[in-house]
C-alpha cells in the first residue's frame, strides 16, 4: 500500500482563468505552434507556470476534463495537456521543461490521468495508448517508474486506478 502525500507545488502557480484563458484554449485545441510561440516568448519563471500550473476555474462550466466525466475535473496545465492535446503537445511541454511528476488537486499525476482519460472517453482510449507510448519515449525510465509508484488521495497508483477505475468515479 502506498500513502498519498499532497503535491508542495500545487498551490504554486496558479493560472486565474480571465488572465490565462487563452493558454487553456490552445492547450485544449492542441494549437502547438501557438504554445511553441508563447514558450519562446516569456521568461522562465512564467514558462514554468506556464507548463506547471494551475488553472483556477470561477464557473465550473470552464472546468475540464473528458466530456463525460463530469466529477474528474484536471486543473493542471499538464493535466489537461495530456487528457486532450496531441502527441506534438506533449512533446513540445517536455521540450520546454514541464515537471512530468507534477500532481493535481486529487494526487493524479499524467499516468492517472491517462487511465481516467481512457474510461471516461472511450474514443480517446487509443489516443491516450498513444500519449502514453510517446511519454515512454520522452522521459528517463526511472521518471516513468517514479510516476507508476505515486499514490492519489485514493491511495492508489495508475495501474490500481485502472483496475478499480469503475469503483472510484465517485470521486
Amino acid at each position: 500500500m502506498c500513502q498519498f502525500t499532497n503535491s508542495p507545488t500545487y498551490e504554486k502557480n496558479r493560472l486565474p482563468i480571465q488572465q490565462y484563458k487563452f493558454w487553456l484554449q490552445a492547450i485544449r485545441n492542441s494549437d502547438n505552434d501557438f504554445i511553441k510561440d508563447t514558450l519562446k516568448s516569456v521568461t522562465e519563471a512564467e514558462k514554468i507556470k506556464l507548463l506547471d500550473g494551475n488553472f483556477e476555474f470561477e464557473d465550473s462550466s470552464l472546468e475540464n476534463g473528458p466530456p463525460s466525466a463530469k466529477k474528474v475535473v484536471f486543473t493542471r496545465a499538464w493535466s489537461i495537456a495530456v487528457s486532450c492535446s496531441s502527441k506534438d503537445v506533449i512533446t513540445t511541454f517536455v521540450k520546454y521543461g514541464v515537471t512530468p511528476q507534477t500532481l493535481d488537486n486529487k494526487g493524479n499525476n499524467a499516468l492517472h490521468v491517462l487511465v481516467y482519460t481512457a474510461y471516461f472517453n472511450h474514443e480517446k482510449e487509443e489516443i491516450a495508448q498513444g500519449i502514453y507510448a510517446t511519454l515512454l519515449d520522452l522521459l528517463p525510465g526511472k521518471v516513468i517508474v517514479q510516476m507508476l509508484e505515486m499514490c492519489n488521495e485514493m491511495e492508489l497508483k495508475p495501474l490500481e486506478l485502472a483496475g478499480t477505475v469503475e469503483s472510484t468515479v465517485h470521486i
